[in-house]
């Protein structure tokens, strides 16, 4: 399992949910794009990717969304179908969290198709969250193309394939 820390200073990590008595300001959402993350490895290999994974899944992203914020920081607490099982035992739907307010580029979009390399997260060691970030930042996020195909989101990530096929299997 990945420890999330977003921490200013040290104390405890601060998850809540927008209007909770502190709120997020649209200027602040709209600054989100700007958000830099970093990722602790450079993936070369899918067999990294599922290797450091807790699921493999292929999943419809659904319209169902959340805005929370990680002290201070907007995260998109998204809601995934899954389609297919690779790895691991999911239930039906996933939750995934992503930084910023889900609008991004690179963010999860409603009525899309992904193959998703998943990595549950705690807020505090030993405490399971039952949700889920993709594994490597982006890098185990692959949206299926019109052809079936699924092909990388992350453009940092150049020693991993650009496409992996349709049936794809670990």
């Amino acid at each position: 399992m990945l420890l999330l820390l977003m921490t200013a200073g040290c104390g405890s990590v601060d998850l809540e949910p927008i209007g909770s008595g502190r709120s997020l300001t649209t200027e602040a959402l709209e600054r989100t794009d700007t958000l830099e993350v970093s990722r602790i490895k450079d993936y070369e290999e899918i067999r990294q990717l599922e290797m450091d994974s807790d699921l493999v899944i292929v999943a419809a992203v659904s319209e169902d969304r959340h805005l929370t914020q990680l002290n201070g920081t907007p995260v998109t607490e998204r809601v995934v179908r899954v389609l297919r099982t690779l790895k691991g035992d999911p239930p039906a739907e996933v939750v995934i969290s992503e930084l910023g307010d889900g609008a991004g580029a690179l963010a999860l979009q409603p009525r899309t198709t992904h193959l998703l390399f998943l990595t549950e997260y705690e807020l505090q060691r030993g405490v399971p969250t039952g949700q889920f970030v993709v594994t490597g930042v982006y890098a185990g996020d692959y949206e299926q193309a019109a052809d079936g195909s699924f092909v990388a989101v992350d453009p940092e990530s150049l020693r991993l394939p650009r496409t992996l096929e349709k049936d794809f299997s670990l």
